[in-house]
């Protein structure tokens, strides 16, 4: 099971997902940002104080999948995480989140 509802993220552990970043910019036309046009990386960590992040990933054409393996041994929980955007064409740095990373119980494991 994958869902998303509010950008709050469940995951059942060691399951795959993909989440796409569908950027616009906060201004008055609510531009529309391609995916060739920007970089964004996401950052999870168990609490938003740790300083060391559990996972990154950066999004490739909009995208990034989690794998099997991205969390197939995280003990479940409840996570935080962030995504940070660099729009390429000014420079200008927007963060998503913070919002929840659920990982859920699995009851067949392998």
């Amino acid at each position: 099971m994958f869902q998303i509802s509010k950008n709050n993220i469940k995951l059942i552990r060691g399951d795959t997902g993909e989440v796409e970043l569908a950027l616009t910019l906060d201004d008055e036309e609510k531009t529309v940002v391609e995916p060739e046009a920007y970089e964004a990386v996401f950052t999870l960590k168990k609490n938003v104080d740790d300083i060391a992040f559990i996972m990154q990933k950066t999004f490739v054409d909009g995208k990034i999948t989690f794998t099997h393996e991205d969390t197939n041994n995280l003990p479940y929980g409840v996570y935080t995480y962030d995504v940070q955007v660099k729009v390429l064409e000014d420079g200008s740095i927007h963060t998503i989140g913070q919002h929840s990373f659920v990982i859920l119980a699995d009851v067949t494991r392998e």
